[in-house]
């Protein structure tokens, strides 16, 4: 049986309730899954910096995980899988860290990108910029303080050794093999969480390396699930 590993996107878990319902869906397709939850989250162990770590550390979580689940050290699978039978799929800030670790890690056979960031800093500005028109500020107020504000995130993240943009699809993907791999990519222009341009962004590096990447389909949505 081929499995995936399903990676949770910004301020979730493996207990919410899109990562189950995937889940759901693709062990109804057959695939056996393991929902990884990135350090300081769930189930996961606690790390010494106790903050969101973005392209830092979190690729390495993701590819933690992928590990696990081919080589299977418990036995909770059945035993151990050639690693092109276990596949990537990421939501958001997790379809960020698959494609992160997609580009690091070689042998991963295909990833699945949900509405994935580019970079952190574009997500940090576009809900910092809504926020701030909530509150009655002025937009070109906004516009002139939000890269101020995000230098200072960034740069006490990097007080703590965590480095936000160290490992970002940008520099991860074309590190990748010239193996053609299969990538399927997810977007939806109502998005207004994840930038709907941040698509185009991915997409764009992911093109630039034909050799590298086969870009299977693209989900380009523009609607809302009612239920």
């Amino acid at each position: 049986t081929p499995r995936v590993v399903l990676q949770h996107g910004f301020q979730s878990n493996s207990n919410e309730f899109r990562q189950q319902m995937l889940a759901y869906s693709m062990r109804s397709l057959g695939f056996d899954v393991l929902l990884n939850n990135f350090r300081d989250h769930c189930y996961s162990d606690n790390s010494s910096t106790h903050i969101y770590e973005w392209g830092h550390a979190y690729p390495y979580d993701l590819l933690g995980a992928w590990d696990a689940a081919r080589t299977d050290p418990t036995g909770e699978f059945g035993g151990p899988l050639p690693a092109a039978q276990v596949g990537l799929m990421g939501l958001s800030l997790g379809a960020m860290t698959t494609l992160s670790a997609f580009g690091m890690e070689g042998e991963i056979p295909a990833a699945w990108a949900d509405s994935a960031p580019f970079v952190a800093g574009t997500v940090f500005a576009h809900g910092a910029r809504i926020t701030m028109l909530d509150m009655g500020i002025p937009a070109a107020l906004a516009d002139r303080a939000i890269p101020q504000v995000w230098a200072g995130v960034e740069a006490t993240a990097l007080e703590q050794g965590v480095d936000l943009n160290q490992h970002t699809p940008a520099n991860m993907l074309p590190l990748g093999p010239s193996t053609e791999r299969p990538v399927y990519v997810v977007g939806n222009r109502m998005d207004n969480i994840v930038p709907y341009t941040e698509m185009g962004r991915v997409l764009e590096v992911l093109r630039a390396y034909p050799d590298k990447y086969d870009v299977k389909g693209v989900f380009d949505n523009d609607g809302d699930c009612k239920g």
